[in-house]
């Protein structure tokens, strides 16, 4: 018997149908069939959530004279949408973001500062233009590879 769980089961499901739509997002089934159809999304089959969500999103209640039910309505749609891209891997906390770059910093300092401070003078002291080329080449290489390490971590 197997224990783990999907990760494709705690995804929603796509919408199949206008009804479903509405159901979902709360606005009323003509509003949803009046959008979708203004995009060409009828059927709503086959049809991704990010497509739909989109083309059913309300006005943004942010212009001149929009009433505070427009602002209303585009805040719940605003809620749902974050909450379906949270659900489906979409977004990411600022901390993380923070996390990982106070984690690479302090290597690409010491990297940096050991390379170019350090080592870098007297590597390059009396080379050649061409050695002192491939010397900064290597240095740059290390970096690179400190930089994808980073881009690692964010690929997941």
């Amino acid at each position: 018997m197997n224990s783990k769980k999907s990760k494709v089961s705690d995804r929603p499901k796509p919408f199949t149908s206008v009804e479903q739509v509405a159901q979902e997002t709360g606005i009323a089934w003509r509003t949803a069939k009046a959008r979708l159809k203004a995009a060409g999304l009828l059927p709503v089959e086959g049809r991704t959530r990010a497509e739909i969500l989109d083309a059913i999103k309300p006005p943004t209640g942010d212009k001149p004279g929009d009433s505070i039910k427009e602002k209303l309505v585009f805040e719940q749609w605003r809620k749902l949408k974050l909450a379906n891209d949270e659900r489906e891997g979409l977004l990411i906390s600022k901390a993380s973001v923070i996390g990982s770059i106070q984690r690479l910093n302090p290597k690409i300092d010491a990297l940096i500062e050991q390379k170019i401070v350090n080592e870098y003078p007297a590597a390059v002291a009396g080379l050649d233009v061409p050695a002192a080329r491939e010397f900064g080449k290597r240095f740059a290489d290390e970096l690179r590879r400190e930089w994808a390490a980073f881009a690692e971590e964010w690929q997941g």
